[in-house]
């Protein structure tokens, strides 16, 4: 993780910007990016919801100004030992490297060089609401162009791109009303992203876990609809603001 890294994740919407159930999905995605980096298995259901809650009620009560991508960075340094000694995740654990990141001198690194970049005063480390609000919508933007560029060329998206990432872009496309969707396309969308869940975290049959819609999983594969519809009208696709 160096200052780049969170420059790019600050530039996503604020975890206190989202629905409750679009922050819990933020959660649950970091979540199980920790568990499945450490190698190790999820909980039994309800140990994983209630640590899903736990670190999503601390993250809104907290620390409600970081986003869900650096939640991400969080998981994913967490789990290097770069915030700390402790590498397995469990609820007290992510605790830890939330408060080890925000208060640590490279976030407040990062915000200095964004500020220093744009000839805006370094001395804070809080980032104004108009800056994250610009940050917001660039960010909105250029993952719009991105993805439908790699899925005009290609025909896919690539299994790389984290969930939150492209649910961000479908929701910048709603915003704009770039396309039309009606409720047999959420159907879909959300049985199929609920059958990949299932298959990707090897779950059969545990309901406490599947008690909810898997928000994030849900607006990538609309997303992948839509820009299929884009492609076969053999028009392009380029958002601007």
């Amino acid at each position: 993780m160096d200052t780049r890294d969170i420059i790019i994740a600050a530039s996503n919407p604020a975890m206190n910007t989202y629905r409750q159930e679009d922050a819990t999905e933020a959660v649950r995605s970091g979540v199980d990016r920790a568990y499945g980096l450490a190698d190790v298995a999820l909980p039994d259901a309800i140990l994983y919801e209630q640590m899903v809650k736990d670190v999503t009620d601390k993250i809104l009560r907290s620390y409600p100004y970081i986003t869900s991508q650096e939640f991400v960075l969080v998981c994913e340094s967490g789990v290097a030992g770069e915030l700390g000694g402790r590498t397995k995740p469990n609820t007290a654990v992510i605790f830890g490297w939330l408060a080890n990141y925000v208060n640590g001198d490279l976030r407040k690194e990062a915000i200095r060089n964004y500020r220093r970049g744009n000839r805006q005063d370094p001395s804070t480390t809080s980032l104004t609401r108009a800056e994250v609000d610009e940050l917001n919508r660039a960010a909105t933007v250029r993952a719009i162009n991105v993805l439908w560029r790699e899925y005009r060329d290609t025909g896919r998206l690539a299994d790389d791109h984290l969930d939150g990432y492209c649910a961000m872009a479908m929701d910048g496309c709603i915003e704009r009303d770039l396309f039309s969707i009606g409720e047999e396309h959420w159907k879909a969308a959300k049985e199929y992203a609920a059958k990949q869940y299932r298959r990707q975290n090897g779950l059969r049959g545990i309901g406490a876990v599947l008690n909810y819609s898997p928000v994030f999983k849900t607006k990538r594969r609309l997303l992948e609809m839509c820009f299929a519809g884009q492609k076969a009208t053999g028009r392009d696709l380029i958002v601007s603001v």
